[in-house]
């Protein structure tokens, strides 16, 4: 017969159904074929030939082909694919004798035996390599020998040739797109340290790599450790209490890394740094299983110019930040976030009372103070002219009384003296539902704080040195909305405190607790459940100018203070001019009577003038004096001798008050 099908091979796509499939070329003897297998991971399989089987032997256009047999499993699924194909052996078996029959079906036979071995070949040349027409070869490769245990290429001919194995090629120069000058791949590989060089694998305990990469680029006089991946890599204890150890002007940035379980570590430690700098990165303390008070960073000993810029730091089993020991200088947060610490966000103790140049610049604070520790920060500030810009510090408290959102506190050693001279704006503090907490403690002197806002607190803002000033603060639903204390840290007092454009709105006790000297210009109390402004006896000198207070349950303003001034308070009277009622003025006599002053507060005698005012237009009599006998807090209570009567039967007079007080 004719050859003229020249397809040796079919490949049929599982469907999880099928299990005879069509093949579309001769197949001239049994045995002559194979079948393959190929799975989704594209791994392929030669088949037993027992597991198929073959139909229609001898048939010039095909047959078909069963795989996998009854009984055996069941079809194969989809992803999985069959390749049949032709494969006769590469011999010739029909002997023509000598003056023997001419028989043309066996020389036919022979043709096309020779033929189905063409096409087996052709199948094998289109799976293979080969140079264009136009070269010239041989292309010889090099014997097994040299072969073994190396790679191929080719030559400056083009011709095959072997390679050592593992060829260096790190000195091999490149230049950048658009720059001009070459440099080594092994230069430019070494411009960001990278921990996967030195066996860090995701998922597993990287510390040591990690180290490493830190110490090599400390070691190159400075560098960038950097993983090249987001992929969470575990830190370990290095059997001295820490995980990594910062290292002088070495950046490390965009590595997500997690605390091993029982590490029983602080993460980081940056005590001796200097020009160091943590750059977007996410630090997991895996507090939930560590045992112990372990922060994700700390200051073991002193360390200066120090960045943390969008860094994350989140699950710290005591302190976010603790900067405990030493001097810390020029340190920055930039765009950073603290979740869920069992203390403070960051603790910053000064006991060298050398603490400056501490920037906090976009800071989130969450969830800190879980931990039944008491007293603790989302900002705890132990510094000389700190400045915190953009700072919100939310959702905090659960270990007792005494947490606090910012707080600027100046104690004394071995924790340190400062959180004095500095400046706090655009802020906002609420804890949630829970009035146990503060939400800005200014326990420094001189500090300037502006543009904030602070909800849900037993103190809004609690002042207890003296010199701090407050500006466009709003305290809201608070117990107390400001409290300004007396006895103050240190043997201090909180006095020469002044508060501009403040606001206490809705608090379940007083807006304003004033116990020490303090000055509120145009401040607003208002909706309040206590008074509207508390001024207790230990407060020396207090002042009110304008602004708004009224509308609190218990009154506006309680005053026992030594001396107190106030002034174009709206919702407060503390000026007013009255009249008395008329009296006879044509007969001698001492006539008596009162007249509502209409002021908040009694005033004194001497804060009260008395006007003699005619209502009858005569002027012959005579009045000896007129006296203030008492003050009450509604009444003024006078007395008016006569001593000439006037002739003109029924005349008249009144008398006039311009009563003042707290001016």
């Amino acid at each position: 017969m004719t050859v003229s099908n020249q397809s040796v091979k079919t490949t049929v796509n599982g469907n999880g159904v099928q299990t005879i499939f069509n093949y579309s070329f001769p197949i001239m003897q049994a045995g002559a074929y194979s079948l393959y297998l190929t799975d989704p991971s594209n791994i392929t399989t030669l088949l037993s030939q027992s597991l198929y089987s073959v139909s229609d032997i001898g048939e010039p256009n095909g047959g078909t082909f069963e795989y996998p047999l009854p009984g055996q499993a069941g079809p194969i699924a989809v992803g999985n694919k069959l390749t049949f194909v032709r494969q006769i052996p590469f011999t010739q078996n029909t002997n023509l004798r000598n003056q023997g029959k001419y028989l043309p079906a066996s020389v036919e036979g022979m043709g096309d035996w020779l033929a189905y071995q063409d096409e087996q070949l052709n199948e094998r040349l289109l799976r293979s390599f080969l140079v264009p027409v136009v070269e010239e070869g041989p292309f010889t490769y090099p014997p097994l020998a040299t072969r073994i245990g190396k790679y191929a290429g080719y030559g400056n001919s083009g011709e095959p040739v072997v390679f050592d194995a593992g060829p260096s090629i790190s000195g091999t120069t490149v230049i950048a797109t658009g720059t001009t000058t070459a440099r080594t791949l092994a230069n430019r590989f070494a411009e960001v340290y990278n921990p996967l060089d030195w066996g860090a694998i995701p998922g597993t305990d990287s510390r040591a790599a990690f180290q490493a990469a830190i110490d090599a680029a400390n070691a190159a006089g400075g560098g960038i450790v950097d993983p090249g991946t987001f992929q969470e890599f575990l830190i370990g204890n290095n059997g001295s209490g820490t995980g990594l150890t910062l290292k002088s002007l070495v950046i490390l940035q965009n590595s997500n890394l997690k605390l091993a379980n029982s590490a029983n570590a602080h993460m980081i430690e940056i005590g001796g740094c200097n020009s160091s700098a943590i750059v977007g990165c996410w630090l997991n303390g895996n507090s939930a299983n560590q045992v112990g008070n372990f922060h994700i960073v700390r200051g073991g000993s002193s360390a200066e110019h120090i960045n943390f810029e969008r860094v994350r730091a989140l699950n710290a089993s005591y302190y976010g930040y603790g900067l405990q020991i030493g001097s810390f200088k020029y340190i920055q947060w930039i765009g950073c976030l603290i979740e869920n610490t069992g203390a403070d966000g960051i603790d910053l103790k000064n006991t060298l009372s050398l603490n400056t140049g501490i920037v906090i610049d976009g800071l989130l604070v969450r969830l800190h103070g879980r931990s039944a520790v008491g007293d603790s920060a989302g900002v705890d500030i132990r510094a000389q002219g700190a400045v915190l810009n953009g700072i919100s510090v939310i959702e905090y408290g659960g270990g007792g009384a005494g947490n606090c959102g910012i707080r600027f506190r100046h104690t004394t050693v071995p924790q340190g003296t400062g959180g004095n001279y500095c400046s706090l704006s655009g802020f906002f503090c609420d804890p949630g539902a829970q009035e146990t907490n503060i939400g800005l403690s200014l326990d420094g002197v001189f500090t300037a704080v502006g543009d904030g806002v602070i909800k849900n607190c037993v103190n809004g803002v609690r002042i207890q040195q003296e010199g701090n000033s407050c500006d466009n603060v709003k305290c809201i639903d608070c117990l107390d909305g400001w409290n300004i204390v007396d006895g103050g840290t240190l043997g201090t007092q909180p006095d020469h405190t002044q508060l501009d454009n403040c606001s206490a709105i809705s608090c379940d006790d007083e807006g304003f607790l004033i116990e020490r000297q303090c000055c509120l210009n145009n401040c607003v109390s208002r909706l309040n459940t206590g008074f509207g402004v508390l001024i207790t006896a230990t407060s020396t000198d207090t002042s009110i100018n304008d602004g708004e207070i009224r509308n609190n349950t218990a009154g506006q303003i309680s005053d026992s203070g030594m001396t107190t001034h106030i002034r174009g308070v709206l919702g407060v009277v503390t000026e007013n001019n009255a009249l008395s009622g008329p009296f006879a003025i044509d007969a001698i006599a001492v006539v008596t009577g009162s007249i509502s002053h209409g002021l908040a507060f009694t005033p004194n005698n001497y804060d009260c003038v008395l006007t003699l005012l005619r209502e009858t237009s005569v002027t012959d009599f005579v009045v000896a004096f007129i006296r203030i006998t008492t003050v009450t807090s509604t009444l003024v209570n006078f007395e008016v001798r006569i001593t000439t009567a006037s002739a003109t039967g029924g005349a008249q007079a009144r008398l006039g008050l311009m009563a003042k007080t707290k001016l």
